[in-house]
């Protein structure tokens, strides 16, 4: 019997110590981690360099914020975490995560307010913190662009000739561009005349659908093209500077004075020279079927976008894709008048009845038509004097013309912008498209 109780007894306890794991393995699996997870983010941001519609699409674009399924409300109160972005010192950013679930709170100074996509990632981070596990972690491997790019074989060139096809660039331009170009300096190259024949003839041509985008083609003496390729800009002169830019950088990686590393030749601007702004400009459609023309600029480090009135998206692209900008100013006239056509009807009218008596309301008056006729000639001469002079009133207009390529895709934009902060926004824009181009069109080798 006692045997039997001892027995009953080592069983329990091997039942018990048998099911302690499983009972610690099931508390510690309902952690308050999956009970206290952010669905909804509210963000409000009070910095003028980072307004909300510049801002949002920032997170909302982020794999993590769509892989973790987290939505943007407006209304902080109905949100589980909130957001805060307000101007700190010079241009840093503060800003302040919530749990409004739990009440735990996070600050950071930002100082990547020239790149929103850095302010939301430093946002993100904080989130993960104060709601911890509400943000699915997504690796993102680096990628790099490889560039179908053949051995090129070097072979001096002693002599060189450019030839434009085109009469929107003269052969002076590509001239003018070849002789102030450093390396063909370096290198002491001959330039022969126009479209004559030497060791190797940079010939251009355009493409009359896309003003913007210009071809170029080396070849040799036997009409064979060694390279080529294609380069964006508004004006010849600065069309000519890239081709020859392109040229001597091909001729530089012939030679192996040039690295094949793609990374270093994307075009991005440099921290701190691109300070987010926003422009009330007017969008100039080639045709009437935007009706709406009345668009927010925004501009930032990393990518430039507009919106109409309400918020709908009319182009974005990133900054690495721009390629040229041209600024023009240009005249109108305001107080110009239109042609009076109804007060000259109306004093030919008089005219044709002089003698007739004048009629009104049924009651003829004690005079004719030539009373009204004269007022009307001498309203006509005064509208005609005073129209002369304030057409003569001009006001000043800026025009600014983007161009940007986006998967081999040329795409330009036209727009009446202000005055003011408009040349340096295109001083920032063309420093931040200097680099070399990542990859050039080569078919054969170089000579």
């Amino acid at each position: 019997m006692i045997t039997n109780l001892k027995l009953a007894g080592l069983l329990v306890l091997l039942f018990a110590a048998s099911s302690l794991p499983a009972q610690i393995t099931t508390e510690a699996a309902d952690t308050p981690i999956l009970q206290r997870r952010c669905n909804s983010v509210a963000l409000t941001t009070d910095t003028p360099l980072l307004p909300y519609r510049l801002i949002a699409p920032y997170f909302e674009r982020r794999p993590d914020f769509q892989a973790s399924k987290l939505i943007l409300v407006a209304d902080p109160n109905s949100a589980d975490a909130a957001v805060q972005l307000t101007a700190s010192t010079g241009l840093d950013t503060r800003m302040v995560v919530t749990n409004r679930l739990t009440g735990q709170r996070s600050s950071v100074i930002s100082d990547w307010t020239n790149y929103p996509g850095m302010v939301a990632l430093d946002a993100i981070e904080q989130l993960k913190l104060v709601c911890p596990g509400s943000v699915i972690e997504v690796r993102k491997e680096r990628q790099v662009v490889l560039c179908s790019m053949p051995h090129l074989v070097y072979r001096p060139v002693h002599t060189l000739a450019a030839c434009s096809h085109t009469s929107w660039m003269e052969n002076r331009e590509l001239y003018d561009a070849l002789r102030s170009d450093a390396e063909v300096k370096r290198l002491s190259i001959n330039l022969r005349p126009a479209c004559s024949s030497a060791e190797a003839v940079l010939e251009v041509t355009h493409n009359l659908q896309t003003t913007v985008e210009w071809y170029w083609k080396l070849k040799s003496p036997q009409g064979d093209t060694s390279s080529a390729g294609h380069v964006i800009a508004y004006t010849g002169k600065d069309a000519a500077i890239r081709m020859v830019g392109q040229v001597m950088h091909e001729s530089a990686i012939a030679r192996g004075d040039v690295s094949l590393d793609t990374d270093s030749g994307l075009p991005t601007a440099a921290r701190g020279t691109m300070m987010p702004r926003t422009l009330k400009v007017k969008l100039l459609p080639s045709d009437f079927t935007i009706r709406d023309t009345s668009l927010e600029l925004y501009v930032d480090s990393e990518q430039v976008s507009a919106r109409d009135t309400r918020g709908n998206l009319v182009f974005q692209f990133a900054v690495r894709d721009f390629r040229d900008a041209r600024l023009e100013m240009e005249w109108e006239r305001p107080l110009q008048m239109d042609f009076p056509i109804g007060l000259i009807a109306w004093t030919a009218n008089a005219g044709d009845h002089w003698f007739d008596p004048v009629t009104i309301r049924g009651g003829e008056m004690p005079f004719n038509h030539g009373a009204l006729f004269l007022s009307g000639a001498l309203g006509t001469i005064s509208y005609v004097t005073v129209g002369a002079v304030t057409a003569q009133v001009r006001t000043p207009w800026h025009r600014l013309e983007l161009a940007w390529d986006k998967d081999g895709v040329v795409n330009t934009a036209a727009l009446q912008v202000p005055r003011r902060g408009s040349k340096e926004l295109v001083r920032d824009l063309q420093m931040a498209s200097a680099a070399p181009p990542a990859c050039v069109v080569t078919n054969a080798d170089i000579h």
